[in-house]
């Protein structure tokens, strides 16, 4: 189906177009139902209405032929409705076609061989500048093979003015001054400190006494003491040995040569 037919307007649904016998059965079942009623009242009663509503007494006197004048009158009423539903419906407003949207321009897509979409396809071979590519582009003008001069390894001076060396310029000697003037050349005066910085006067710090380090001698003497006193606790120890035994025991051989060495040495003898 073209898309312009498929978008063109479809007009009001009505009942017409919902089923085309819907008229025609709605208009008899609706008379069929109108002559039932009029036949089933009562005389008195429909002598009543026929006379409320202004016609003569003798219409009531007949109710089969009532029934069925009013069940037609009814009946062509609904018919005609129907139709004027119909006609109102086949009328429609003239279809607006909608043109459709231009589809956007899709870029060209590679074409995918079918051993490369498979998942275990095996890695194609790589491109190759030398044997795939062809030969390189001459992007750049050869010189041509009849050019006698080719390209010089230097440019002359005269082509290159740039590279010519500079002319050494001229020194003119330093004019003569005359002695006479130069003693009459006053030296200026110095000028004068615009600011004067202020003279801060700092305290010598306090001497630390620093303890010199004790000497060789009294090193040594603190050393007998020491050992003195540990001879004695190690002798106050001893209880259960006899008074013989407590006894301080003199200092052993050479540990006492030892420091009578040390002390001659720091007494400066040999």
């Amino acid at each position: 189906m073209d898309s312009t037919a498929r978008r063109t307007w479809p007009g009001p649904a009505t009942l017409r177009r919902l089923d085309p016998w819907l008229g025609p059965v709605s208009a008899v079942l609706l008379g069929f139902a109108t002559a039932f009623f009029l036949i089933a009242m009562p005389l008195d009663v429909l002598a009543a209405v026929v006379v409320s509503v202004g016609l003569p007494p003798a219409v009531a006197e007949s109710p089969v032929v009532l029934a069925l004048v009013i069940a037609l009158m009814l009946a062509a009423a609904t018919w005609a409705g129907f139709h004027r539903l119909g006609r109102a419906g086949r009328v429609r407003p003239a279809p607006v076609a909608l043109a459709p949207a231009a589809a956007p321009p899709v870029a060209a897509a590679p074409v995918l061989r079918r051993t490369d979409a498979h998942p275990d396809a095996p890695a194609r071979r790589p491109i190759f500048a030398a044997s795939d590519l062809g030969p390189p582009l001459d992007l750049i003008d050869p010189l041509p093979a009849d050019d006698p001069r080719g390209l010089p390894a230097q440019p002359s001076v005269s082509e290159n003015p740039a590279s010519s060396p500079a002319a050494s310029p001229s020194i003119s000697p330093p004019p003569a001054i005359d002695p006479g003037h130069a003693e009459k050349t006053s030296v200026p005066d110095p000028p004068a400190a615009a600011f004067a910085y202020p003279t801060v006067s700092v305290a010598p710090a306090a001497a630390t006494l620093v303890e010199p380090p004790p000497s060789l001698t009294r090193v040594m003497a603190r050393l007998e003491a020491g050992l003195a006193r540990k001879a004695v606790a190690q002798g106050e120890r001893e209880t259960n040995v006899t008074p013989l035994k407590r006894e301080i025991p003199p200092f052993r051989g050479d540990l006492r040569d030892a420091l009578d060495e040390i002390r001659g040495k720091s007494a400066g003898g040999p």
